[in-house]
């Protein structure tokens, strides 16, 4: 069962309320939801069932580089069998503002597994204590660590490289099409994005401001520091997020830049503004009724790859809200099944 959007939201709002959280419908009434039921869903926004992936028996942790004093690791979970074995380098979403490596696709990533495929899921530095600039640095310097590393410590094939990511690691999976080279064999996109100076997060979100109380500015402030981070949890960051969705100032954040007064410094982190005739193929997987990331920013990556004549797959899936929260077991099943013949196609 995935979990909709507003009930870990209520969960991060809601904190000292121990005999359950309350939401508001677009209407204006109330619902009430056991407390129980939300911890047990804790941390589901993103990932389905990742910690089930995480305790795959083959896990090494690696670290792959050191950067203002922190350590950046990398989970794999190594193919079984002999010989050189295709990658796929996952990134975890969060909005670049929390969660960790541990956060995997679950379903997508066991039936990679299962075809032979060598998972590595990466960490990154987390805004706003880190910028666009470091972030994407670390997503250029895990791929790169993989394809040099990899054939020695986990019989990686360096020719065989794939990148996937949900939500804000959609975004940086579309920006490895643009970072990394020789360019990943083929991307996955879980519910990402690839504008973000658009609307959708340069205007306040309607959506947030209207089923949630609006977060105190110093409220959400005290949840972010000055030493960069790269595990972060959305109970300890989950209100900085919303205030910054609430008041449409999530690209300043996470750049530093105003998109209104200085628009040119976004340009480098457009990746639908990237793409070219030698991009990688390409799967994008959305939500149809996503109140978090709309289904238009997948749309719009498949406009721009039929434009460049890119292999690729569009699957919107009917009903779910942001994690492909809502769909049904079947439907699930159906897009692990397409995302995954895909990419491993990809990597023949």
């Amino acid at each position: 069962m995935r979990i909709p959007l507003c009930v870990w939201a209520n969960h991060v709002l809601a904190r000292d309320r121990p005999r359950g959280l309350i939401a508001r419908s677009r209407d204006g009434g109330r619902y009430q939801l056991r407390s129980e039921v939300v911890l047990a869903s804790f941390g589901m926004m993103l990932m389905a069932a990742g910690p089930g992936f995480a305790q795959y028996p083959s896990r090494e942790t690696f670290t792959f580089k050191k950067a203002d004093g922190v350590a950046l690791e990398m989970d794999v979970y190594r193919a079984k069998g002999e010989g050189r074995h295709p990658v796929v380098l996952w990134i975890h979403g969060g909005a670049l503002i929390f969660g960790t490596r541990m956060d995997i696709e679950y379903p997508f990533a066991a039936a990679l597994s299962e075809a032979g495929c060598t998972i590595a899921s990466m960490d990154y530095r987390l805004a706003p204590e880190a910028k666009l600039p470091e972030i994407m640095v670390d997503v250029r310097d895990a791929y790169a660590w993989v394809r040099a590393e990899g054939p020695s410590r986990f019989n990686a094939d360096p020719d065989r490289v794939a990148v996937a990511g949900a939500s804000a690691g959609g975004y940086l999976t579309l920006m490895a099409g643009v970072l990394c080279r020789p360019r990943p064999r083929a991307l996955a996109v879980y519910y990402g994005y690839g504008d973000i100076v658009g609307s959708w997060l340069t205007e306040p979100s309607e959506h947030y401001r209207t089923i949630l109380p609006l977060v105190d500015e110093i409220e959400a402030n005290n949840e972010i520091g000055t030493t960069p981070i790269v595990n972060g949890s959305l109970r300890d960051r989950g209100k900085f997020y919303l205030f910054c969705r609430q008041h449409g100032i999530w690209p300043n954040r996470v750049l530093g830049k105003d998109p209104q007064k200085d628009p040119e410094a976004f340009g480098p982190y457009l990746p639908l503004k990237h793409i070219d005739p030698e991009w990688p193929p390409m799967v994008l997987i959305h939500g149809e009724l996503d109140h978090d990331v709309p289904a238009d920013q997948s749309r719009l990556a498949a406009v721009a790859l039929k434009k460049a004549g890119i292999k690729h797959r569009l699957i919107i899936v009917p009903g779910a809200d942001h994690g492909l929260a809502g769909a049904s077991e079947q439907e699930l099943q159906k897009v692990r099944s397409e995302a995954a013949a895909f990419v491993l196609e990809a990597l023949r």
